[in-house]
């Protein structure tokens, strides 16, 4: 019975003590010290006062939110009776609501004050953290950066750093002193921050980039500025389980200065943080987002070519890849990404959907959009292969091969390439042995430095013997092999075959 008057006594001590806030003294430390290890014992080994532990903590909740919801009236009452166009943000520069709220946060971080209040738990209670979070939070977003968001902000550092999440931790420290350099207490939270990138494992791969960052030296310049440059760095770094702090400090830039300059930016770099995140369906969105409402940025192909990538390989709708390819190649036909853009489009159509007429035209229109870049060559080599392996139809490959070596003489390597493939598909497809010896003959002639003549002119020799019977022609070729290439696999089965085929020459024909 007497465990459970001490308790009482307690519960009502809490509400008395907040009514004081601010402005009468915090209680002694000996009544703090003696309830608190009391208590703490006794809820060890008594389960009677352990129920009771939740009822209590509600009671200091509910006490605490009502007076969360009068200082909100309070300020709502401010922006309605005040001069027209006065914010709820200049309002409270008469100090009264701002400075109350600070101060109630600042109770809530007092470890004396705080086993009182929330007496009981220890620090590390997951609940106590979570509501300690969101009331930060709510003056972070009721208060201008005028008011003493530094301060709080490295409140919420050490909360989050409590509450074992170092990455909101580092995200709220980082912008306490890159958004507000002149903070009193830079050097301190620099040095937090520098503890925490040695001491958790998360951050192994963006140590050295925040460390350097940090000895650099960070600019000062007016608060937007500084608020940019934080988002950006955030972006750099771009740590996974920081991704709901990031995602919530550009939000609230967004909503700050929606009109600034370099806001397309910012939605590109959240469209690349979902995709980091492998949260690809949202990521197609935010690039849609940055689209519609910035169709003026110069980010617009890469939206069309990340939106293309996304549908192919992770959402699987190729009919979306393609027409995201496409629209890409054909409305930013200079931009650097239209010819990928096209080329994964006929890729799209070939490799994932089967419509083999339809690749074919989409390479067609880079031959035609851009017919010096060498990606064109790669296009018609393309072409030439889905006619071949594709379609069936292998005198169509052969004329896309000679019409490389038509259009692009200069480039050796492919057009030699090419006039191989297409003998190459006389002797093996079409069975056009005498065509397909003439053709590796003008091969040999047109292209001798390519580095399959002296296969080819074996395998001519081995045609002329085998498919033709022209011993002579299989004798030319070999001798052909040993003069001008000494030192290949052709000259060596030449050395081995010639013997044999002089003396079939020399027999007479029957």
């Amino acid at each position: 019975m007497k465990k459970l008057l001490l308790l009482v006594a307690l519960c009502f001590t809490v509400p008395v003590f907040g009514q004081t806030m601010p402005g009468m003294p915090p209680l002694q430390d000996s009544v703090v010290t003696e309830s608190d290890t009391l208590l703490s014992e006794d809820l060890k080994s008594d389960p009677a006062l352990r129920k009771w532990k939740s009822m209590l903590v509600d009671s200091v909740a509910h006490y605490y939110q009502d007076s969360i919801r009068t200082l909100r009236d309070s300020l709502a009452r401010l922006e309605t009776t005040g001069t027209p166009g006065a914010s709820a943000t200049s309002a409270v520069y008469d100090r009264f609501l701002e400075e109350r709220y600070f101060r109630y946060l600042e109770s809530l971080a007092d470890q004396k004050q705080e086993k009182v209040l929330f007496g009981l738990f220890s620090r590390s209670n997951p609940e106590m953290e979570a509501f300690r979070i969101n009331e930060l939070q709510q003056y972070l977003q009721m208060f201008p950066p005028t008011a003493r968001q530094d301060k709080v902000l490295e409140m919420l550092g050490d909360v989050y750093s409590q509450a074992r999440q170092p990455a909101m931790a580092l995200g709220a420290y980082l912008k306490q002193i890159m958004v507000f350099p002149a903070t009193p207490t830079f050097s301190e939270t620099q040095s937090k921050i520098i503890k925490m990138l040695g001491e958790e494992s998360v951050f192994r791969n963006q140590k050295t980039t925040v460390i350097t960052y940090l000895n650099n030296g960070i600019m000062d310049q007016d608060y937007r500025d500084n608020y940019y440059r934080y988002l950006e760095f955030l972006h750099r770094i771009r740590i996974p389980d920081m991704s709901p702090w990031y995602f919530s400090q550009v939000e609230g830039f967004l909503r700050e200065f929606p009109h600034y300059e370099q806001n397309d930016n910012l939605r590109l770099w959240q469209a690349e943080m979902y995709e980091t995140l492998n949260q690809f369906k949202k990521a197609a969105y935010a690039y849609q987002k940055l689209q519609v409402l910035h169709p003026e940025s110069g980010y617009i192909p890469q939206t069309y070519y990340r939106l293309g990538v996304i549908y192919r390989d992770n959402t699987g709708e190729n009919r979306k890849a393609a027409d995201a390819f496409t629209s890409l190649a054909r409305d930013f036909p200079s931009d650097s990404l239209a010819i990928p853009a096209q080329i994964a489009a006929a890729k799209v159509y070939a490799d994932k959907m089967g419509q083999f007429p339809e690749a074919i035209e989409a390479y067609q229109r880079v031959v035609n959009n851009h017919p010096e870049n060498p990606k064109a060559i790669d296009a018609m080599f393309d072409q030439a292969e889905i006619y071949l392996k594709k379609m069936n139809q292998p005198a169509k490959a052969i004329e896309r091969y000679i019409a490389i070596t038509e259009k692009y003489p200069d480039f050796k390597e492919q057009s030699g390439t090419a006039f191989r493939n297409a003998a190459d598909i006389y002797a093996d497809e079409i069975k056009d042995y005498a065509t397909a010896v003439d053709m590796y003959m003008k091969f040999a002639q047109r292209y001798p430095n390519h580095q399959s003549v002296p296969s080819r002119l074996a395998k001519a020799a081995d045609i002329a013997e085998d498919e033709l019977n022209d011993y002579f022609t299989a004798i030319d070729l070999f001798e052909l092999a040993q003069k001008k290439y000494p030192e290949s696999n052709a000259a060596k089965t030449a050395e081995r075959k010639l013997p044999d085929l002089r003396e079939k020459a020399q027999q007479p024909a029957e």
